[in-house]
């Protein structure tokens, strides 16, 4: 019975770890190849129902199994504070443009839980 007692309990830490870590974000394992950033504003574009700075990728710098955002379609919005969101943007620019790598801190989905987009809040290059 104890050593029942005891998986459970360790068994049960495990599963909220990988959850948190999962919750909080994490560094892709690879770096990734920028195609696009994109500022998108719904009123200057009027096919458009979604605004913010987003950035794409040639491949997914992340398993798509692995993000449990309810939005799996390769584009990823700069979040963060609005400092954050301007370094972010400015330093994906300067990256695309010389065609260098990076990896990314996701973290998160824009509409919060599991629901949106991915929102990435770091980069590495």
């Amino acid at each position: 019975m104890r050593k029942i007692v005891t998986f459970l309990v360790l068994f049960s830490l495990g599963i909220m770890s990988a959850a948190r870590a999962l919750a909080a974000g994490s560094w892709s394992a690879a770096p990734a190849t920028i195609t696009n950033v994109i500022v998108q504003d719904p009123s200057q574009d009027p096919n458009s129902n979604i605004s913010g700075i987003w950035v794409t990728f040639s491949t997914p710098p992340f398993p798509l199994a692995s993000i449990n955002c309810s939005v799996h379609n390769g584009w990823y919005e700069l979040g963060g504070t609005s400092d954050n969101v301007r370094n972010l943007f400015s330093t994906l620019t300067a990256a695309k443009l010389a065609g260098r790598q990076v990896s990314i801190l996701w973290n998160g989905c824009t509409l919060g839980g599991a629901n949106g987009y991915p929102v990435i809040t770091g980069i590495n290059y």
